[in-house]
């Protein structure tokens, strides 16, 4: 937010001038009023300038995962549609097909005949 480094400019450069002041006039308490006006201007601009990076993050971040989510929700949808035209009204033809291809790999790698023992 903007209006934390400038509040904390104006304050320091308050401070500076009254630490001036306070050195041309040798008034010690308005030197010293002046010194902590400065240093609390500079740790309120430096307040301003850490949130405003941290806003311009946060912003960031954000923007990164909504594109993130809308090209998984486009993905995801994208898939669905293949399935949807691959199947058609009915997933019983999609659930034959790979139940015939379960069966086949069973096959496949099943065994020769041959029975095992199990030991218990």
């Amino acid at each position: 937010m903007a209006t934390d480094r400038i509040a904390g400019a104006a304050r320091n450069g308050a401070g500076h001038v009254q630490d001036g002041i306070g050195g041309l006039t040798g008034d010690a308490k308005t030197q010293l009023r002046g010194k902590l006006n400065e240093a609390a201007g500079a740790a309120q601009g430096a307040y301003g300038k850490a949130r405003d990076q941290a806003e311009d993050i946060y912003d960031d971040v954000s923007d990164r995962a909504r594109d993130a989510a809308r090209r998984g929700r486009r993905q995801v949808q994208g898939s669905y549609d293949d399935f949807e035209r691959l199947v058609g009204d009915s997933p019983m033809p999609a659930v034959a097909i790979a139940m015939g291809i379960g069966l086949a790999i069973g096959l496949l790698l099943g065994s020769s005949g041959t029975a095992y023992a199990v030991r218990r």
